[in-house]
């Protein structure tokens, strides 16, 4: 069993045990090394590696956590699969990264794809449903008057991508919310 370095504290002042090897050192500059040496370092190292299998590919490899995949590839090929299996995408077809369909898979919600911009904006007139002022619909994607759909449950709250959860918003207006939800106005005379 190796000794810890308080073990040896009390012998001579600045003398230590290595964690890997055992043999008693003198700390120089830093009493927090706990090895005699940088091989010893490295050795201890790498033995906290575990052997694992790679539940994509079934190579072996080396982890020091609680990796199940070798390598990036091994991974995006695992979360691509599931993509496709949530919502049902065709085998040659790859999901998009950023779009409201991988929202929803990363946060638990459900995806309707026939709801897009365009038809939510015609559904709500080209009105923003945030300030009621009208969306442009010659405006360029840079403008602030540009017509954006808007969830009023955020998807990062799991909310669903579904036609009872989106709203035509202007872009700035939709900035402005964020992820938040919106603030219920209360009648004061009531």
């Amino acid at each position: 069993m190796i000794q810890r370095r308080s073990a040896l504290r009390g012998k001579s002042p600045g003398q230590y045990v290595c964690e890997q090897c055992g043999c008693p050192y003198t700390a120089k500059n830093d009493p927090r090394n706990r090895f005699c040496s940088p091989e010893c370092k490295i050795i201890w190292r790498d033995s906290q590696r575990y052997a694992r299998i790679c539940k994509n590919c079934g190579k072996c490899f080396q982890a020091t956590r609680n990796a199940t995949l070798c390598s990036p590839e091994c991974r995006d090929t695992v979360r691509i699969a599931a993509l496709r299996a949530a919502v049902g995408l065709p085998e040659g077809q790859k999901p998009k990264g950023k779009g409201h369909r991988a929202r929803c898979l990363r946060f638990g919600g459900s995806y309707d794809p026939a709801v897009t911009r365009e038809k939510v904006l015609d559904r709500d007139g080209w009105v923003c449903q945030i300030c009621g002022g009208d969306i442009n619909p010659q405006a360029l994607t840079s403008d602030p008057c540009y017509g954006t759909l808007d969830h009023v449950v955020p998807l990062s709250s799991g909310a669903d991508h579904s036609w009872a959860n989106v709203q035509a918003a202007h872009a700035r207006c939709n900035g402005r919310k964020g992820p938040r939800r919106p603030r219920i106005l209360v009648d004061s005379t009531s």
